[in-house]
C-alpha cells in the first residue's frame, strides 16, 4: 500500500472511529480507556 493511500485512509478511519466511540459512549459499551477489544 502506498504512502499516499495510507495517508488518505487516516481521515476515513478517524471519522469511523469517532462515530463508533459516540455509540460506545451512548450505550456504555466501553469499559475503560484501555479497552482494546474489537469494536461494534
Amino acid at each position: 500500500m502506498s504512502t499516499d493511500t495510507k495517508r488518505a485512509l487516516i481521515p476515513i478511519m478517524t471519522q469511523q472511529y469517532e462515530q463508533i466511540a459516540a455509540i460506545e459512549s451512548q450505550w456504555g459499551i466501553r469499559f475503560s480507556e484501555g479497552d482494546m477489544r474489537p469494536r461494534i
